[in-house]
């Protein structure tokens, strides 16, 4: 199976759903949305235009250049740009080892990300056919076990993912059979370090 998830909760709904088919499968999103930029050419993006609705509250700046934010902060398709729920899990994905390199990261509607879905369909082939050679090692419950939840967990807390993933990765650590408590996340956070404020593009 090949899952082309994107926002939110499809992303989690989409890796349980594999994980209860437990067939090979290869996750690839449709990638996250370009940044945008203002008349002045600062590079804005949707967290922009949340804040510049403040801003315009408080009267920091002017209806004009709030209208000029709200239309030119997300310029393309994709997924919201911003390490939101999104971003987030769509990153977690690789360090999952369900979705290849890029696909947190390689913006929508490029020539890259295009590249991206041939690879996938290319790889979900191969990992279908070593699979009926080998009698089912590839399948999802034996890529997205225990390990693979550590490691998505060290992954959010180096980039600073969404608070949101935290009930994501306990859902799907659970529909893959894996035991893993708050104090495993605790546990993780404690020796891994948060680096930096990530945003895909």
């Amino acid at each position: 199976m090949i899952a082309i998830p994107n926002c939110d909760k499809i992303v989690p709904g989409m890796i349980m759903g594999g994980l209860r088919v437990n067939v090979p499968t290869v996750f690839v999103s449709g990638g996250p949305m370009a940044k945008g930029y203002a008349k002045d050419g600062t590079p804005i993006d949707l967290a922009t235009a949340f804040e510049a609705v403040g801003k315009f509250e408080n009267g920091d700046i002017t209806e004009e250049e709030l209208t000029d934010i709200e239309c030119n902060a997300c310029p393309s398709g994709g997924s919201c740009s911003g390490m939101f729920t999104a971003n987030s899990m769509n990153t977690l994905m690789e360090a999952m080892g369900i979705a290849l390199p890029g696909n947190g990261t390689i913006l929508a509607l490029t020539s890259a990300r295009e590249e991206l879905y041939r690879q996938a369909a290319q790889r979900v082939c191969e990992l279908a056919k070593l699979s009926m050679e080998d009698k089912e090692p590839y399948n999802m419950k034996n890529i997205l076990n225990e390990n693979a939840v550590r490691n998505a967990f060290a992954v959010d807390m180096a980039m600073g993912g969404s608070s949101n993933t935290v009930l994501h990765m306990l859902a799907i650590a659970r529909e893959a059979d894996v035991n893993f408590e708050l104090s495993d996340i605790n546990a993780i956070s404690h020796k891994v370090s948060h680096i930096a404020k990530i945003s895909p593009s």
